[in-house]
């Protein structure tokens, strides 16, 4: 059998998940020499020792696990799931709810959603992720849309490579409100076709307020590059209907190039000034990626809320 299923015969008070970081981080040993490879083929009768200081440290951050998840509150909530296997799901995150927990919002948010549903009792998930465990990545509050959420700490550790990496395809679609009619006549050539936009610069935190993001195309003291494609789709009743395919995902940054454009988002309240909105008019509608080796693509339609609104 594999080195580490037999490890885990031995050793059952700790995951799987764990044996094989102790096994790849050099840190088990199989008769008498440490090996690294999990799935190198074993005896039953082979010996496999895991030294007592290295077990009481993951038997510890095992108890610290819990303790900590405690203080996560299940809720129950109304969350469409689109997709699910035994690795992850796709979900469609309804507009105001926030993704993780935070100091002051401890309830009812998706991590509360998903402590609810499916508990907390997998302590394979590290303490450098007890308070988010699950969560890949994430989309503000005030959008709506598809969300990627792991289901043991294996899969999240190699979903959050894809999106290190820029590996998953992400397209967006929101409502912008040109600040005057010569920003709304610069999206259409004199073809009468739409043009597409690359949008480059820099995102940095806005020190005269905490909540808010600033950008720029000149490189900030601190700061990070973000880049997103922008294409006009539709333009109404003086709003224009985007496509957005981010390739970095900085904070706020689909919102603060859109405002770079003039065309700040319909209902941010941030960004916009537009206070009087039901919500946001920005969704997360596609996700594209390759886990393990499957291609796996997501889309929603658009909202009849958003269709309604460019009507009126």
């Amino acid at each position: 059998m594999r080195f580490d299923k037999l490890a885990s015969l031995k050793y059952p008070q700790i995951s799987r998940t764990q044996i094989l970081h102790l096994i790849r981080d050099g840190k088990v040993e199989l008769n008498n020499t440490f090996v690294t490879n999990p799935s190198k083929m074993t005896r039953s009768s082979d010996i496999v020792y895991i030294q007592e200081n290295t077990l009481d440290a993951v038997l510890q951050q095992n108890e610290s696990i819990k303790n900590s998840f405690k203080t996560i509150e299940p809720a129950n909530m109304d969350i469409p799931i689109i997709f699910e296997n035994d690795d992850f799901l796709v979900i469609d995150k309804p507009v105001g709810v926030s993704v993780h927990t935070s100091k002051n919002e401890r309830a009812n948010t998706v991590l509360n959603w998903l402590v609810y549903k499916y508990g907390l009792n997998d302590v394979s998930f590290p303490k450098s992720v007890t308070t988010r465990p699950y969560i890949v990545h994430r989309i503000d509050k005030d959008t709506s849309g598809l969300l990627l959420i792991a289901k043991n700490y294996e899969s999240q550790r190699e979903l959050m490579e894809l999106f290190a990496k820029r590996e998953v395809y992400k397209e967006y679609l929101a409502i912008g409100i040109p600040s005057s009619l010569s920003i709304e006549r610069k999206f259409v050539d004199i073809n009468g076709d739409k043009n597409e936009f690359k949008v480059e610069g820099y995102v940095a935190h806005n020190p005269r307020e905490y909540r808010k993001m600033m950008f720029s195309t000149n490189k900030l003291r601190v700061s990070k590059y973000s880049l997103s494609y922008i294409s006009p789709i539709e333009i109404k009743n003086n709003m224009i209907l985007f496509k957005i395919a981010p390739k970095t995902g900085r904070t706020h940054q689909i919102r603060l190039h859109l405002k770079y454009l003039g065309t700040p988002i319909l209902g941010d309240k941030l960004y916009s000034g537009t206070k009087n909105e039901k919500r946001m008019y920005l969704l997360a509608k596609s996700l594209t990626f390759i886990y393990r080796g499957k291609e796996y693509s997501f889309s929603l339609d658009i909202p009849n809320e958003f269709i309604q609104r460019l009507k009126q």
